[in-house]
């Protein structure tokens, strides 16, 4: 019987962190009434993909990866010793500078910060990033999806963001 071997094959492999039940739902219910095309997106933060490191290298073994990450994240947990450690979001939206990408962004960056050096420490290896870290979760992408919309349209979304 041939040894089959399971390795990152696509160009755009992503590390992300699921937010809390609750977020999840602020975030859908955010995103139904701004733009039903992207409720439906993870309700997360990108660790590696496009922010401080790019996409997973291809040819990495998924047993490997997996190790690495479970490494990262035993090291991670360990430097909050007594501390709580979550994932809170401010539910105030916040504008990449020159975009239409509103995001929220946690109340204690620092840990998504110290996650992704962890990740960054390991022996995984990553694609050039594209952009600087700041950790956030997307609640509506205009610079997407306002090529969809009439500008009658696309000035009463922008309103409809700026109230949350």
């Amino acid at each position: 019987m041939p040894d089959f071997v399971m390795e990152v094959s696509h160009s755009h492999t992503c590390i992300v962190a699921e937010l809390d039940d609750g977020t999840c739902r602020w975030v859908k219910a955010a995103r139904q009434k701004l733009d039903c095309r992207y409720k439906d997106m993870p309700v997360e933060v990108s660790l590696c993909g496009s922010g401080g490191l790019g996409p997973l290298s291809k040819g990495q073994r998924l047993e490997t990866v997996r190790y690495e990450l479970e490494q990262a994240l035993t090291r991670f947990v360990s430097l909050f010793k007594d501390d709580i450690l979550s994932f809170h979001f401010l539910r105030k939206v916040k504008t990449f500078p020159g975009t239409q990408i509103h995001v929220l962004q946690p109340s204690r960056p620092n840990i998504f910060t110290l996650l992704q050096k962890e990740l960054r420490n390991s022996k995984l290896r990553f694609e050039e990033a594209r952009f600087e870290f700041i950790p956030h979760c997307t609640l509506y992408n205009g610079t997407f999806l306002e090529k969809f919309l009439d500008e009658s349209e696309i000035t009463q979304r922008r309103a409809e963001v700026q109230r949350f």
